[in-house]
């Protein structure tokens, strides 16, 4: 996969769970979802911004933190 596509598919899924995050709580906080995803904000907020190449392991926990499957973390557009 070319850098810009791996670059573009980080911000979608950044975007996502922020999307997400917000659907889920309006009120919810990078702090509130990294707490109950059992990351640490820092962590979450680069992900957010497509700044930290997520792995499995963290989109899973994050998923279920949503408690989405994981796959709508992928999807070009959240469902709402």
């Amino acid at each position: 996969m070319e850098k810009n596509n791996v670059e573009a598919l980080l911000k979608q899924i950044g975007s996502n769970i922020k999307a997400l995050r917000k659907q889920k709580n309006p009120r919810w906080t990078q702090e509130d979802l990294a707490e109950l995803a059992g990351i640490s904000p820092k962590h979450l907020s680069d992900i957010e911004r497509g700044k930290y190449n997520v792995s499995v392991a963290y989109l899973c926990k994050i998923a279920n933190a949503l408690e989405v499957p994981y796959k709508e973390l992928l999807v070009d557009q959240p469902p709402e």
